[in-house]
């Protein structure tokens, strides 16, 4: 009997002694963030003013110790590096792990944005917090979204000038995947994944002829510097990935800081997103034709009903094949998905 108290006894304090972040809410976490681009491109400094605001925020009690340019984990390993524990938080994309977010990368398919780029973000957040299979998804991978993606609407950059879209048939293109698989197959070209930190090497040394871009990332890494044309058939734009940050972690927070990320993930989404639309694209396009050369090629009627057929293609063929391999909530995350996009475009639209 003596045994079995002093057993509870020392069991209790065993539990007791357990460090725990929310017991010690006083005292300051810092976390480490993964990044794969460069702290001074327009990408990286919006990432680091979401860093300052975090600590702004939280009074100092969270603060973000940010790792750039895949210096701490890799893009292509920031699922398991999350895992492992090797970074509490990083910049994580679906596609690179598509065994693992087959849902997720629904938000992805093709014609998954309105001129509303806002729209698109909160639709995306709205997606991962209330459509219960994809919920359900990020939490048996273990991370919570924290600071959103927006990449723009998406177009297909080509290291040699072309004079027509019929150009680039057969030509090899490397591919975020997803949907972008069936899309260029449709084409008629021969679509292949690399990270994206591979880009510019692969087109510099003729290794691919092209590649799905959007305009903040491939200004981080210069591919102006590669390419010749960017056929602008406005395919897709990538709202899924997102700055990820472990579970676990994420729990261990006072309710009250928890808060505080979650308010900033959408106010620094929607701010990002819009950023992307009035403050970058514009300007970017601009240097990117006249200071470097590139022609931006501009789809025929007859190109562009042809473009719009292979996407609905694409999407139809992305949602059947996700279904047979037995992810049967792809289609009903696809269409959460269009309708919370449309109720936050009609929403914002009669605000603005």
């Amino acid at each position: 009997m003596a045994l079995a108290v002093l057993m509870v006894l020392v069991c209790s304090y065993l539990v007791a002694a357990q460090p725990s972040f929310a017991a010690e809410s006083s005292k300051p976490i810092t976390m480490k963030v993964s990044m794969f681009f460069a702290q001074g491109s327009w990408m990286g400094k919006q990432y680091q003013s979401w860093a300052d605001e975090l600590a702004k925020r939280t009074n100092g009690r969270v603060k973000a110790d940010m790792f750039w340019m895949d210096s701490l984990v890799k893009q292509a390993d920031m699922l398991p590096g999350l895992k492992a524990k090797m970074t509490d938080a990083g910049y994580l994309s679906q596609t690179y792990f598509p065994s693992n977010f087959p849902l997720l990368m629904m938000v992805d398919n093709f014609g998954n944005a309105t001129k509303d780029y806002g729209a698109a973000v909160l639709a995306a957040l709205d997606t991962e917090e209330n459509e219960p299979n994809l919920k359900a998804e990020l939490e048996k991978e273990g991370v919570v979204p924290i600071a959103p993606y927006f990449g723009g609407v998406g177009h297909l950059a080509v290291g040699k000038r072309v004079n027509s879209f019929s150009e680039i048939k057969g030509k090899t293109i490397r591919t975020f995947g997803g949907t972008g698989l069936n899309y260029f197959k449709t084409l008629g070209m021969n679509p292949i994944f690399m990270p994206y930190t591979d880009i510019y090497e692969a087109v510099s040394r003729g290794t691919i002829d092209g590649f799905q871009m959007v305009l903040p990332l491939s200004d981080a890494f210069k591919h102006y510097e590669v390419i010749k044309t960017i056929a602008c058939i406005s395919m897709g734009a990538p709202v899924g990935p997102a700055v990820m940050m472990r579970r676990d972690l994420f729990l261990s927070l006072p309710a009250d800081v928890q808060k505080i990320i979650l308010d900033l993930r959408k106010d620094f989404g929607v701010r990002y997103a819009e950023a992307v639309k009035n403050d970058f694209e514009a300007g970017a396009y601009h240097r990117w034709v006249f200071e470097h050369g590139v022609t931006l090629l501009t789809l025929t009627p007859e190109e562009k009903a042809f473009n719009g057929k292979a996407i609905e293609t694409a999407n139809a063929l992305m949602i059947k094949e996700q279904e047979s391999k037995g992810h049967k909530a792809a289609g009903k995350v696809w269409d959460y998905y269009m309708k919370v996009l449309k109720k936050y475009t009609d929403e914002r639209a009669k605000k603005s």
